[in-house]
């Protein structure tokens, strides 16, 4: 819509020599000053293609830890994000590990937080307290209820199950109840361990929804 061009090279599977030549081919036909990759695969693939291919600035993004990395991966990884100019993060953590775990000097990396406008999530007045007391009905949680709400997707770096472990000691008379408001590939098992731990009536899980800000405006003030 903006007339940038764009480029699509098809990857067969998960490691696809041809797709790597026809990126480093591609790269040598354009000549760009700068490329710039987006989380691990692209980190992993695009920064050495760019390197091969001779590209002067290569800027690296990096989200997460991946700790299920295996340590011939680390060592890949360390090589291939080792040779970029730059690599942007998102968080002090990340920072630490990468230095720590993969030996990238802290002057390589370039913290910049995410952005997030909160005013998009923040019903206020008689509105949110129409999608509280709609929200709730909706949910049968008691009017008294101190609701404290999680949404993240079910997958392993958010950690659902730690967070089980530990509401687990919370005693239960506090009058306290937990949302967790998202889907993922560990739904079933972050449901099964809930349900293992005997807090069905404590944490309640409500799966993908879509609006957001009326199930927010349903927690604890």
């Amino acid at each position: 819509a903006e007339g940038i061009p764009i480029t699509v090279i098809p990857k067969r599977c998960k490691f696809d020599l041809l797709h790597f030549l026809r990126l480093i081919l591609w790269l040598l036909r354009v000549r760009p000053r700068i490329v710039a990759t987006w989380l691990s695969e692209a980190n992993s693939i695009g920064t050495v293609a760019a390197l091969l291919a001779r590209v002067p600035v290569r800027i690296g993004c990096v989200r997460n830890v991946n700790i299920w990395k295996t340590r011939l991966r680390f060592l890949y990884d360390r090589l291939a994000m080792g040779s970029c100019n730059c690599l942007t993060t998102n968080s002090l953590r990340i920072n630490q590990f990468l230095t720590d775990r993969m030996g990238i000097p802290g002057g390589q990396m370039k913290l910049i937080y995410n952005g997030l406008d909160f005013r998009r999530f923040r019903l206020t007045g008689a509105e949110r307290d129409e999608a509280r007391a709609q929200v709730r009905h909706e949910l049968s949680i008691p009017e008294d209820s101190r609701v404290f709400i999680t949404v993240a997707g079910m997958r392993r770096f958010k950690n659902h199950v730690r967070y089980l472990d530990w509401i687990r000691t919370i005693p239960r008379d506090r009058g306290y109840l937990f949302l967790f408001v998202g889907e993922g590939e560990l739904f079933e098992s972050v449901r099964a361990k809930r349900d293992q731990l005997g807090l069905e009536e404590t944490v309640l899980m409500t799966g993908g929804r879509k609006d957001i800000p009326r199930m927010l405006a349903a927690g604890h003030q």
